[in-house]
């Protein structure tokens, strides 16, 4: 005999399978959210003595990763470490019993075989949940000298923590450093080379230091970092005592103490930057893990949303599919309650789910707006500086007289720079009085001024109290009108004043020349008019010696 399902239970069973399909979504968003999201964190890498290859033989290193667990790691999940190719003249070890792994509570076997560069730590009695520290130590790194590779390397870990989650961390193996290629040796006295080994010495001692917590260890910590600071300054101060001496004698000793002294300053700044960067980059991965981790929670919480209304909406229409099947309610109440169910069901669940949509691919708590931000602000700014530009200010590159290039002049009835002649002339000094030809290719006339700017600091008033005086020639018009300096003279046309275009001698008196600054000085003299308002140089001042 056939079962026949009439029409009601079809409809039971579609909403149970509805049901039933989004719990399964809920569960598997649940396990996809916690493998993605949750992963390892390095707090620190450590090593026992500096990571850098020796001048000759080889050195053994032991280096400790301490990273923190950011989901619990069961007991069937594996734990492991592994490494690239490590650079040329540096190896691992391949005894098994040289790898370790510790956690505060919890007992780690060591691995029973290093595989394909892979240490896999054996099985474990007990869970180990998140935000747990591990330890994982690497012993007997074997670094050696080699001319060939005295660059830079990287040595890669990786470290995995279950099937989902790796870690990746490079470790930097330091160039060798020649001391005695260009050091200054003295009979007597600590040479730079000896404060700079000796400094080399106590960032060593200071590297084995670093891992111990110990009341002993720290004090020690803090009476090297002492030590180091003072040999730092003696340093300093020893080759600030060698440029200066550098600047009287002409010695080749000399010059190598400051190569020397050079050398270890600019090897300390290209450490200081390396380790500047490191320290960005990893802090960047750390921003971008925790914003990829919002993003996700973010994104599984409003669709956990949706999914447990959908549930809720299926459900309601469950039990009045059961109270019609029962015939406790009307029909007629029935399709009401249908309608009214999936009618709110869907203006919830559909701005739900519209609200997911228009949110940001890489910002859950963003929008993606139908217009392009950038592009709307670009074009605001073009606008204003637009507008600015009609008033002559903000954004307009110039305005008036400014506009104009070398060889023109501005002219204010048509609003445009005029082609015209360049100031031109020459400048002499003799008696205490400096004599200045030049010649304008526009005429002045009323309220018009001439500037002439002298060198800073190549002249000075001849009598103090008395100031020095500008002059044009006589029944030009021109008077020094403005406060007198030492640098600057203008000189304005007088009214009813008109002096054309051509030469005009302009005497400065009253001056005194500053032996102290004529070797330095440019010795050059520059003029410009209010109708020529661009710069003209006029060649440097002959009678200056």
């Amino acid at each position: 005999m056939v079962y026949q399902l009439n029409k009601d239970t079809k409809i039971l069973l579609a909403l149970l399978a509805i049901v039933v399909l989004c719990s399964a979504k809920l569960f598997k968003d649940y396990l996809y959210r916690n493998r993605y999201v949750e992963g390892l964190a390095l707090v620190s890498q450590q090593s026992s003595v500096q990571l850098r290859r020796p001048q000759s033989g080889s050195i053994t290193a032991n280096i400790t990763f301490t990273v923190t667990l950011q989901r619990e790691l069961d007991t069937t999940q594996s734990l492991s470490i592994k490494w690239d190719p490590p650079p040329a003249d540096v190896s691992l070890s391949t005894v098994a019993a040289n790898y370790t792994a510790t956690a505060s509570g919890y007992t780690i076997p060591s691995p029973t075989s290093i595989i394909s560069s892979t240490a896999t730590f054996g099985t474990r009695t007990k869970n180990i949940p998140s935000g747990t520290n591990i330890v994982i130590d690497v012993s007997g790194v074997s670094i050696s000298s080699t001319s060939a590779s005295s660059n830079p390397a990287n040595l890669t870990f990786k470290i995995n923590a279950g099937t989902e989650t790796e870690l990746k961390k490079d470790v930097s193996i330091l160039p060798y450093v020649d001391l005695g290629a260009s050091t200054y040796t003295a009979s007597t006295g600590s040479t730079v080379a000896e404060i700079q080994a000796a400094i080399t010495g106590i960032n060593n001692r200071l590297e084995v230091l670093r891992p111990l917590t110990t009341d002993a260890a720290t004090t020690e910590r803090s009476n090297l970092i002492k030590v180091r600071t003072a040999m730092i300054s003696l340093l300093a101060s020893t080759y600030g005592t060698i440029k200066e001496a550098g600047q009287v004698f002409e010695s080749g000793a000399l010059y190598e103490a400051q190569k020397t002294a050079i050398e270890f300053i600019r090897n300390e700044k290209a450490r200081a930057i390396s380790n500047a960067a490191a320290l960005s980059g990893d802090n960047l991965n750390k921003r971008r893990m925790a914003q990829i981790n919002t993003y996700y929670t973010r994104n599984y919480e409003a669709n956990t949303d949706v999914m447990k209304n959908v549930i809720y909406v299926s459900v309601a229409l469950i039990i009045l599919a059961v109270l019609r099947k029962k015939e406790l309610i009307p029909g007629s109440i029935s399709t009401l309650g249908v309608i009214f169910i999936l009618t709110m069901g869907g203006i919830v669940i559909g701005g739900q789910v519209f609200d997911i949509m228009r949110r940001n691919d890489s910002d859950f708590d963003k929008y993606d707006w139908n217009f392009n931000e950038d592009q709307m602000n670009k074009q605001k700014l073009i606008q204003s500086e637009s507008s600015l530009s009609e008033l002559g200010i903000g954004g307009a590159p110039c305005y008036g007289a400014s506009c104009c290039n070398v060889g023109t002049v501005w002219d204010a009835g048509s609003s445009t720079c005029l082609p015209g002649a360049r100031i031109t002339g020459s400048a002499s000094w003799a008696s205490s009085t400096l004599t200045v030809t030049l010649t304008t290719g526009v005429n002045l006339v009323s309220g018009d001024r001439i500037t002439i700017q002298l060198p800073p600091g190549l002249f000075s008033k001849a009598t103090s109290g008395t100031d020095a005086l500008a002059a044009g020639p006589t029944g030009s018009g021109l008077t020094h009108s403005t406060p007198k300096t030492d640098d600057t003279y203008i000189l304005t046309v007088d009214a009813n004043s008109n002096i054309p275009a051509g030469s005009i001698t302009i005497t400065i008196t009253r001056l005194a020349l500053n032996d102290a600054a004529k070797y330095a000085s440019t010795k050059i003299v520059t003029a410009f008019t209010s109708k020529e308002s661009n710069p003209s140089t006029l060649g440097i001042i002959s009678g200056v010696m």
